[in-house]
């Protein structure tokens, strides 16, 4: 035998699908909650971490708010509003913006 173990390497991995879904009517534009179904505390600690990387951002933090569910919370608070583009325009599928501010780039 060679070290591994009856059946490694054999199972294929079952990674579940993340959806993603902006929670609540969002009536603020420096905030939103915002809801990842199928992720857990790793991905909800690196998004929150890799957010407050940014000096756009005030306030990023996550929960789940059931440990049976595979679910993520995560709120995100900017230190200015953005505008939102009018539902229906060619900017609704446009990537998100650059969260990068001026400064990073000196």
């Amino acid at each position: 035998m060679d070290g591994a173990l009856p059946g490694e390497g054999t199972a294929p991995v079952h990674r579940p699908a993340v959806s993603v879904r902006v929670k609540g009517q969002q009536l603020h534009h420096s905030h939103c909650t915002v809801v990842l179904e199928g992720s857990d505390h790793t991905a909800g600690n690196a998004l929150r971490y890799m957010l407050m990387r940014s000096n756009e951002v005030e306030f990023a933090g996550y929960c789940m708010p059931h440990p049976s569910r595979r679910e993520v919370e995560l709120r995100v608070q900017t230190a200015r509003p953005h505008r939102t583009p009018p539902a229906g325009s060619p900017q609704d599928h446009a990537p998100p913006p650059d969260w990068s501010s001026e400064e990073d780039e000196e």
